[in-house]
């Protein structure tokens, strides 16, 4: 008995290998299901790539209408110092011209001031950051290089402040 035991499962081993559905599953079934994953994941990864290349795209084009709009801003302000110098050299009374057209200057958040060339304020808005930036040492610095400022220019000085600290931005 124990050698008929054996051979029924030697042959059904035998006919599992050698049936139908073995074939049928290792020609057909397994090959797709290859296929199928082999696309899902190649079709994964190139949404994936467009996606990403979507929003470089919205990111490129953000920043590009973010920098037209600080060009525009800066063309703006310069655009109104230049009318100033111009209004301000055919003037006698600098101060009442400037007072009149101070609330063209509401643009430059921390104010604005008249320099002449030899650095004392002709006429500002009054601005408390405009008084404290003067009496800075660096302050006194630039204004030594204002006679290098071609005469009746506007010459515009862009001054940021971190904490008690004034900055001014150079080219």
């Amino acid at each position: 008995m124990v050698g008929s035991e054996r051979k029924p499962s030697k042959r059904l081993g035998a006919r599992i290998l050698s049936g139908v559905t073995l074939q049928l599953f290792l020609v057909a079934v397994l090959p797709l299901i290859v296929l199928v994953l082999i696309v899902t994941f190649g079709s994964l990864s190139m949404h994936h790539e467009a996606m990403r290349s979507l929003v470089a795209n919205r990111n490129l084009r953000a920043v590009q209408y973010a920098a037209a709009g600080i060009e525009k801003e800066i063309d703006h302000r310069t655009d109104i110092l230049e009318i100033l110098a111009k209004v301000l050299v055919s003037t006698d009374n600098q101060e009442t011209t400037f007072k009149e057209i101070e609330s063209e200057l509401s643009v430059f958040e921390g104010g604005a001031a008249i320099l002449a060339p030899t650095g004392v304020v002709m006429a500002s808005t009054n601005s408390p950051q405009i008084t404290a930036w003067l009496n800075e040492e660096q302050a006194a610095a630039i204004q030594r290089q204002y006679s290098n400022f071609p005469s009746g220019k506007a010459v515009f000085l862009p001054v940021m402040t971190i904490g008690n600290e004034y900055f001014v931005p150079k080219a």
